[in-house]
């Protein structure tokens, strides 16, 4: 009976071992501890040692380097071909599981390799728990297994569980929004939604955390509701065969725009707002602000209504005259301005005593000729590079710039000219479109309406 017994607890113990070295390692980089990791970036490659649990990592980064995160608690490092590699194992290994952070980059690809040779399923996004079952080929220990970006993203790491043959580990489900982020407008016509990836067609439940912002269809299509965040998520229960999972991306919902009416202006009047537009054919191409700290301005194609157009005000300048020249000033508040010998435009919140920040303005018979009085470059439409720059030299097929001054009352606004020959001006039909001296009938010059015979 003793003996009966005895066997009976020697075999419960082995079945409780057995459960416990399912996951047989853990290596934690929610702290520092027995690591040593930097803390500000380091590009060479290093290894370091956890004597606790008797694991090496080495990393090599040399695109953005490697560090740990003490705050937000989690190890970073990047970019396109990085690596962390882990010290041989003295059992077979079934699976890796590689757990990132919300927060992190929803686009980075990754997976698992053996030398040159990808042993498990690629995945994409960091924001999550991403699991690889290793080929069954590469499962025997002494492999060196090798966490690879392949492509270039950062990847950010709380912990990695090395998991021995016999686990019964499942397959990762893969699923990915391929974003941590997306920000979207209420009523725009360019919306575009992340979409979800889902490699093995499994049943997923959607959900928004504030349905008063944004709701999720069962089919995973958005309705936009108000302004606000939301975290819209796809979540797969599990079977036998996949890992449960639960991807997630913020949305940031924008108001609609404020919609305001421009008409052609051949004149400046300094303090009002004006559209920056370039004509291509039967396209008018309209400046957009820059949201970054520099830029070129890129456009959007405007419709024109009887010498209307319809225009979001968040991308109206506005030109103020001052003794230094002229400031163009975006909705936003802030300046345009060049710097060095980029053709593009920096942002500043203040116009600042600096010559880089002033243009000057002239009537041209194409448009208006906009030169930065410190570098000289005048701003032109490139069609080419669908955006206006600012250039010493004119560019290819480059358009210099019309104005659209903002409606506050109707018919043409009474407008001041700046220093430039009135006889020279351009001339417009109500259309908006530039015509020569040859045209006949109701035309637009010096602000003014007329009737040429």
């Amino acid at each position: 009976m003793k003996k009966t017994l005895r066997l009976f607890f020697v075999a419960v113990l082995a079945m409780i071992g057995m459960n416990a070295s399912a996951q047989e390692v853990t290596l934690d980089f929610s702290t520092n501890e027995g690591w040593g990791f930097p803390t500000t970036y380091d590009k060479t490659e290093k290894s370091y040692t956890n004597s606790n649990i008797g694991v090496t990592v080495t990393i090599n980064a040399p695109g953005t380097g490697h560090k740990i995160n003490t705050t937000d608690k989690y190890l970073i490092f990047g970019k396109n071909n990085s690596t962390l590699s882990l010290s041989a194992f003295s059992f077979d290994v079934e699976q890796i599981k590689v757990y990132g952070r919300s927060g992190a980059s929803g686009k980075v690809t990754q997976n698992i390799f053996v030398g040159e040779t990808a042993v498990s399923t690629e995945t994409t996004g960091a924001t999550g728990t991403n699991s690889y079952k290793i080929a069954e080929d590469y499962q025997a220990a002494g492999n060196i297994y090798v966490l690879k970006l392949t492509n270039d993203n950062n990847t950010q790491i709380t912990k990695i569980e090395i998991y021995k043959k016999g686990s019964g580990a499942k397959e990762g489900a893969g699923l990915s929004w391929g974003t941590g982020s997306k920000t979207v407008t209420i009523g725009a016509d360019d919306n575009v939604f992340p979409i979800l990836t889902n490699p093995h067609n499994l049943a997923v439940t959607y959900s928004s955390s504030k349905e008063d912002v944004a709701t999720i269809s069962t089919e995973g299509a958005i309705s936009l509701i108000a302004e606000g965040s939301t975290v819209i998520s796809a979540e797969f229960a599990g079977d036998d065969t996949y890992e449960a999972a639960k991807v997630t991306y913020t949305l940031t919902v924008k108001p609609a725009p404020v919609m305001k009416e421009y008409k052609i202006a051949s004149t400046v009047e300094s303090g009002k707002n004006y559209l920056i537009v370039a004509i291509v054919g039967s396209d008018y191409k309209v400046a957009k602000r820059i949201t970054g700290n520099y830029g070129f301005l890129s456009v959007s194609t405007a419709t024109n209504n009887e010498g209307v157009i319809s225009f979001d005000a968040e991308n109206a300048f506005t030109f103020t005259s001052t003794a230094d020249g002229w400031t163009i000033q975006q909705a936003d508040g802030k300046y345009l301005y060049q710097s060095g010998t980029y053709d593009n435009f920096n942002v500043s919140a203040t116009p600042a005593a600096d010559a880089a920040k002033y243009f000057d303005i002239v009537a041209d018979d194409d448009g208006f000729k906009v030169t930065n009085k410190q570098m000289n470059k005048y701003i032109q439409y490139v069609p080419g590079s669908s955006n206006f720059g600012c250039f010493a030299d004119a560019q290819t097929d480059a358009i210099l710039p019309l104005f659209y001054v903002e409606q506050t009352s109707t018919g043409i606004n009474d407008v001041k000219v700046v220093p430039a020959d009135q006889e020279n001006a351009p001339v417009f039909n109500l259309a908006g479109q530039k015509v020569n001296a040859n045209y006949k009938g109701v035309v637009i010059k010096g602000g003014k309406k007329m009737i040429v015979k």
